[in-house]
């Protein structure tokens, strides 16, 4: 069954190579003390998120975060029925870094999730998106005590690919998967995400 909450995006940005290269330069040179080496919030919720992130606009140039935004918004005027979107952030997870289970209520009606990990050259395991599968949601409805049922009947991981746009429902309560291995930034799980606003029917 095709999912209806879930949208899977390959090569979405023909910049993302650029805006990698702006995150790569901005921790290029980890003993040079420059102001925007110190805008990183390490958000930490104990038994719910820890992270590294900030605003996106406080890494990437206005050239290439501008054009990232304008192929947002058109995306979300052609298939979401939506024309805006909030400002985005950017976060890296490290050793140690998770988001629990949680839903982002009312922020917007879909979540992206734009990544910028170089996973062809992993350096840690986990980071992967989870999300609760509708199945599970409606749980005592499509239960059969015949069978077990583990982990990977409940959710679905999809891992954050370079330049893969992700996009759901951001009611199906979702979270991102313990990061474990580098605590290096240069080789850490690293997204820009926001979500879609202003839904409506947008004609041409």
């Amino acid at each position: 069954m095709k999912s209806t909450h879930i949208l899977r995006i390959p090569n979405f940005f023909p910049q993302a190579q650029a805006l990698r290269n702006e995150f790569d330069q901005h921790f290029a040179n980890p003993k040079q003390a420059t102001h925007d080496r110190f805008v990183w919030d390490y958000w930490y919720v104990e038994d719910q998120y820890n992270m590294i992130r900030t605003m996106a606009e406080n890494v990437f140039s206005e050239k290439f975060l501008s054009q990232f935004q304008e192929n947002l918004v058109q995306f979300g005027k052609t298939h979401l029925g939506c024309d805006a979107i909030t400002p985005p952030w950017v976060s890296y997870y490290v050793d140690g870094c998770s988001q629990q289970l949680h839903a982002d209520v009312p922020h917007g009606p879909w979540a992206y999730v734009y990544s910028l990990t170089l996973w062809n050259k992993k350096e840690f395991s986990g980071g992967e998106t989870l999300l609760l599968k509708p199945e599970t949601l409606n749980y005592w409805a499509n239960f059969e005590n015949m069978y077990g049922i583990e982990m990977n009947q409940l959710t679905t991981k999809i891992p954050a690919l370079f330049n893969q746009l992700l996009v759901f429902d951001p009611r199906i309560p979702h979270g991102v998967v313990p990061v474990h291995g580098t605590r290096d930034p240069l080789k850490a799980r690293l997204v820009i995400h926001g979500w879609f606003t202003h839904p409506y029917p947008v004609i041409e």
